[in-house]
């Protein structure tokens, strides 16, 4: 999936997070988030919290942008709200220690070239480099720039502006692992608060929120001058009482009241519908946000799995890829299936509420409890073949192919393994990725081979990339053996079974291999049942394993010599 970013620039995001005195966490030291960032770990080992901070950080981000325009003067500080609660969110064994204690986001973001003159324009300093921001958060939440060199007073001086920038151009979307029709509903009135967002510079909207709050707080003002000669009965100091309807409570009051209205047959509040039917319908609704690519996006979701049958998870992670290939995309997992097998980095492991990017898929393997049979422990590769007798013949190949093939093989970072049958691509893929494993398929070219990789691909078990099919032009269906020299084995053919390969049925049948020597075995009288059949292809492969540099027709491989440049490729990528 990361190669689609190969080259392009991506909007503004989350380049890096520190979190100190957040819930258990302590403090993490910068944690490095590509378009895709995957928390695993155990349970209760910090990895949610670490999200959650992301989460309260962004959204209190959010204000800045939201509660005022960059025409009117802003603040670096704001209330927390309900995005974040000292007593809640710092950590507990801290509270009598530091009772005036704060938590500590750090926030890195980076931006692309059109959002960098954007932001010259609307702040006055030229950014070249990543834009750090520190929130500081305990009644209030306190907003400053950490940038050091050129700039760094400017910004700071300006660093209201700044916080406005970024509240506007980046938004977070939370689900959450328990995700209820409140959460689908709370969902749904983000995006319209977002949508409405995008028009709080017009002249209109503030034309429109003035006139409401104008007349609401008219309508308020004799119950505003009740309430002043109630509290001066008690407090003669009183002066008077105004009621002040702001901007974001209009807002607010437009939205709260939204109901999401599932027609199925009968039209039914979401309420009312099945955890499955929620939880689907709060990852739908943040997929459309990350659709409509209106502005930079971060879509966290806690254990995207949840709540979902197992063969749907492989249609999920298809999902995900394509949200990450449009925004940014945090989650946490507990899956196998959805740690990103292709760049071990982006996956963050958590443990004691430390976290720090994985090394390598073991540590994966042991933070995620994933037991892998002894022959793929240290595979970097699987290759994924039909039969045994063609994971021999091409070991062979490739071992003699070059020397770093071969080390790869000995030291077994590139596997063989194989299916016993096409029919059995799909467990055997779903297997290899519980086990954390990356793997590239050789399959027939056929209809057992066709059908195959289609169903491998509908699942999400199998990407163009990681598919190759042995391909004989002049054959409208072909095998391995299609691939191979004649000469290599009919002289044995004949000499063990009694068949010349010299013949008709052979040399200009149109069949895949199997059919043709099935066909030639039978026109000269031989039977060929499947022990036969599993004793030819022994002695072929035998022959190839015995003369790998001299086994490949020249101009029938063109499919097996694409499959190692490839092989050649994923390699070098994962070293």
């Amino acid at each position: 999936m990361n190669d689609l970013r190969k080259g392009e620039v991506l909007p503004m995001h989350l380049a890096g997070l520190s979190v100190k005195n957040y819930r258990s966490i302590k403090q993490t030291p910068r944690l490095d988030f590509g378009e895709l960032a995957v928390l695993v770990g155990p349970n209760n080992e910090g990895k949610s919290n670490i999200l959650r901070a992301a989460v309260t950080g962004m959204r209190i981000l959010r204000r800045f942008g939201i509660l005022g325009t960059p025409s009117r003067a802003l603040s670096t500080r704001v209330r927390t709200g309900t995005s974040y609660s000292w007593f809640d969110d710092y950590p507990k064994d801290a509270q009598e220690r530091t009772p005036g204690g704060s938590t500590i986001i750090d926030f890195w973001f980076r931006l692309s070239d059109e959002e960098q003159a954007e932001f010259k324009r609307r702040v006055g300093v030229s950014l070249k480099t990543e834009l750090p921001i520190r929130l500081t958060l305990n009644k209030y939440a306190e907003f400053t720039v950490r940038k050091q060199g050129p700039g760094r007073e400017t910004l700071n001086a300006k660093a209201a502006q700044v916080a406005n920038f970024v509240g506007r151009r980046l938004h977070i979307e939370y689900v959450q692992s328990v995700r209820t029709a409140d959460e689908a509903n709370e969902m749904i009135r983000e995006m319209l608060r977002d949508r409405i967002s995008e028009v709080l510079d017009t002249d209109q909207y503030e034309s429109l929120t003035r006139q409401l709050s104008k007349a609401v707080s008219e309508s308020l003002e004799p119950v505003a001058e009740e309430l002043g000669e109630i509290l001066r009965d008690f407090i003669p100091d009183v002066r008077g009482v105004r009621i002040e309807l702001t901007e974001g409570e209009i807002l607010d009051g437009l939205i709260n009241e939204t109901k999401v209205l599932v027609d199925d047959g009968t039209e039914t509040d979401l309420r009312f519908k099945g955890d499955g039917v929620q939880s689907l319908a709060a990852l739908a609704i943040a997929r459309e946000v990350a659709d409509s690519g209106r502005r930079s996006l971060i879509l966290a979701v806690e254990e995207p799995e949840a709540h979902l049958h197992p063969s749907a998870v492989h249609r999920l992670r298809q999902v995900v890829n394509e949200i990450a290939a449009k925004q940014q995309v945090i989650y946490t997992t507990h899956s196998p299936l959805l740690v990103d097998r292709f760049r071990i980095e982006n996956n963050i492991i958590v443990r004691g509420s430390k976290a720090t990017a994985a090394k390598s898929v073991r540590e994966l393997r042991e933070a995620l409890g994933v037991r892998t049979s002894d022959n793929l422990a240290s595979a970097n590769l699987v290759l994924v073949l039909e039969g045994a007798t063609d994971a021999n013949s091409l070991t062979a190949i490739i071992e003699h192919r070059n020397s770093e093939f071969s080390s790869h093989v000995s030291s077994g970072a590139l596997a063989l393994d194989y299916l016993k049958g096409a029919s059995n691509l799909l467990p055997k893929l779903d297997n290899l990725r519980q086990q954390l494993c990356q793997y590239h398929v050789l399959l027939d070219h056929d209809v057992a081979g066709l059908t195959a990789g289609e169903k491998a691909r509908d699942a999400g078990l199998l990407t163009g990339r990681e598919e190759t099919y042995v391909i004989v032009p002049s054959l409208k269906e072909s095998e391995f053996e299609d691939a191979l020299r004649v000469e290599l084995y009919a002289a044995d053919i004949l000499k063990k079974f009694g068949v010349s390969l010299d013949a008709a049925e052979f040399k200009k049948g149109k069949g895949k291999w199997g059919q043709r020597i099935e066909n030639t075995f039978r026109a000269q009288g031989k039977i060929y049942d499947s022990k036969v059949s599993a004793d030819v292809k022994a002695v072929v492969s035998g022959l190839v394993v015995a003369n790998p540099g001299n086994a490949l027709h020249p101009n029938r491989s063109g499919s097996i010599e694409s499959l190692l440049l490839e092989l050649t490729r994923r390699l070098s990528e994962m070293s």
